[in-house]
């Protein structure tokens, strides 16, 4: 007896329409929304989209490091790295040691950076 050779059809898969699928939609909403801050930023303070969000994570804190900004922002360690030097040489960021292990660096806002922070909220928010 020959065995039957032709595989059973299956049904036909509902077409995916990008435009309406919503995990696109909303990240085209979130890129949208960090354009338009963007802009607003790089206009007004001379920042791009990794250093306003280093500035907006370390803003409310005492004291955190690069590793707790890119679990954060989810942004990756090179860019936040480079994000924390420019920030640095515009004397808006600071690095301390932690007192619990000295090979940990601590960030936060210096003076100016701070002053930054309290006018950037207003305008993300």
């Amino acid at each position: 007896m020959a065995a039957d050779t032709k595989s059973p059809r299956l049904p036909a898969a509902p077409a995916l329409q990008l435009g309406n699928f919503v995990p696109f939609r909303l990240n085209r909403l979130a890129a949208e929304v960090s354009e338009h801050l963007a802009e607003t930023y790089r206009e007004r303070f001379g920042l791009d989209v990794p250093e306003w969000r280093v500035i907006a994570t370390v803003g409310p804190e005492r004291g955190c490091t690069a590793q707790y900004i890119a679990g954060s922002t989810r942004m990756h360690k090179t860019r936040v790295s480079r994000a924390i030097a420019h920030l640095e040489e515009l004397g808006l960021m600071e690095r301390t040691s932690s007192s619990h292990d000295r090979r940990e660096m601590l960030l936060r806002l210096s003076k100016t950076g701070r002053r930054m922070y309290q006018e950037l909220v207003p305008l993300a928010l």
